[in-house]
């Protein structure tokens, strides 16, 4: 198949189509996100803002745990429950509930030893406990709606589910700074003022489906559930340890304020995983879909153009680190900059990572990506603490990218084995990461060039993307 055929057929695919309004809805809430950024940094203190995003590391971290994961295997189960899928996802809705109701009860009775002893106030436990549950239930209708390529709806919810939270938190804390209200009681403000509304978007959407009569108990849809993410939820709450322990180790063994400046440099992430949150709407079931037709050469392809092409876009996002700094923190997190090059770096390595827990998850190798998943969270928190020990928490970012490389790595004879057509362009996806990763880490050394220098380095860099992008569509017309 020439690669005109190929772009022609991704044109006319109607995953590409899920997949263009997924991103348009997440620029949409990351866009209203960046927005209220420099609002907390300036009227949150230092510590505060540290607080409020190591509490949200922790919260990505208890989710999976206190849902059982269930809202992972949805892909996987349409296969099974191809005539009944709706009311399976909604019979898993109400057992996600029903754990929520049974982890909340024991919250409930050992409140004063959980909050001394992972230092929460009242209020803090009582957003994990229905956070976890109600979250988990807006997370289980979009993999729903994103299956049924019901993308209208899925942008619909991924709005629902962050702007109001947004705009709500910010103006009541605007409202409790300008009262005076500081410490603790300001951090409760920014915890309960943003995870509420999500907290009521979830209800509503557990109600609707219930009234609708597609959420029933069943035996059946629950053993399912449980034994296919039992194996995946070490593999969730490790994936969310490596992805947040960081932030959490770094407040922890460091400071506040020094978790406050590492979460704005991965604040700077985020703007990646705007276009691959996105993505991935479309991009799971595209790739089930060419697995299950045993069409290796298309998924291995598309993983390498996957890779290549978000590598592409952090050329431009790291020469403009200074600047996306300034915006998001202002001069007091200038030292933020110092971390782009090597998390950048790590995350082609952790697009690349997910991939192949994706292909092993079709092919029922939960237990295998479990397995792996806690053998990497275990070495990125070692890593971690002997780099804080050692150089500093600025080393922290260098750990996460070689835990991403060891990671994949660990994945390789997994999929040899269950997809081995497919191996061949995942090496070619890994030479795309290293080289990406390296340029980047190197590239931190225009941070020291004059301003206009490294502007003119972004243009040259933009310019010949362009160029190149010209050429290649000049040639697909001649074809």
């Amino acid at each position: 198949m020439s690669l005109a055929t190929y772009i022609q057929k991704a044109k006319d695919s109607p995953y590409l189509k899920a997949g263009v309004w997924a991103i348009g809805a997440e620029i949409l809430v990351r866009a209203v996100s960046f927005l209220a950024t420099p609002i907390f940094t300036r009227i949150l203190p230092q510590d505060v803002y540290g607080d409020v995003r190591t509490f949200e590391s922790w919260l990505n971290i208890w989710m999976p745990v206190l849902s059982v994961g269930l809202f992972a295997n949805i892909e996987v189960a349409q296969y099974r429950y191809k005539d009944h899928f709706e009311e399976y996802t909604g019979s898993v809705q109400m057992l996600i509930v029903l754990f929520g109701v049974a982890f909340g009860s024991l919250a409930f009775l050992f409140r004063e030893q959980l909050c001394r002893l992972l230092d929460y106030t009242d209020a803090m436990l009582v957003i994990v406990v229905l956070y976890s549950a109600f979250y988990s239930c807006i997370l289980v209708r979009m993999r729903y709606n994103r299956i049924r390529l019901a993308y209208k709806r899925v942008t619909l919810l991924s709005m629902l589910a962050s702007v109001p939270a947004l705009v709500v938190s910010v103006i009541a804390c605007l409202v409790a700074t300008s009262h005076g209200i500081e410490g603790r009681s300001l951090l409760d403000v920014r915890v309960l003022s943003f995870y509420t509304p999500i907290i009521c978007v979830g209800l509503v959407v557990f109600t609707l489906v219930a009234l609708r009569g597609k959420m029933r108990p069943n035996v059946d849809y629950w053993r399912y559930a449980v034994t296919q993410s039992a194996p995946l939820i070490m593999y969730q709450i490790s994936l969310q340890v490596l992805m947040q322990s960081d932030r959490i180790m770094v407040k922890m063994l460091v400071s506040s304020t020094a978790a406050a400046i590492f979460s704005i440099a991965t604040t700077v992430i985020y703007i990646v995983e705007i276009l691959h949150r996105g993505f991935e709407s479309a991009w799971i079931p595209w790739l089930y879909a060419r697995l299950d037709k045993e069409d290796f050469a298309t998924a291995g392809k598309g993983i390498m153009l996957v890779v290549a092409g978000f590598s592409a876009i952090f050329v431009p996002l790291l020469l403009l680190g200074p600047e996306v700094i300034m915006i998001l923190g202002g001069s007091s997190y200038m030292d933020a900059i110092w971390l782009l090059g090597p998390m950048l770096g790590g995350v082609p390595f952790q697009f690349l990572m997910l991939k192949l827990a994706d292909t092993e998850k079709f092919y029922d190798r939960s237990s295998a990506v479990g397995v792996i998943s806690i053998v990497i969270a275990v070495v990125n928190v070692a890593l971690n603490y002997v780099a804080i020990q050692v150089g500093g928490y600025m080393t922290v970012s260098y750990m996460t990218l070689l835990s991403y490389f060891v990671a994949v790595c660990l994945h390789l004879p997994v999929v040899r084995r269950v997809a081995p057509k497919i191996i061949k362009y995942v090496f070619g996806a890994m030479a795309i990461c290293g080289a990406s990763a390296g340029l980047l880490v190197l590239g931190m050394g225009a941070y020291a060039l004059p301003n206009p220098v490294r502007w003119v380095l972004l243009g040259a860099y933009v310019v010949a993307g362009g160029t190149l992008a010209l050429g290649v569509a000049r040639r697909q017309r001649a074809q």
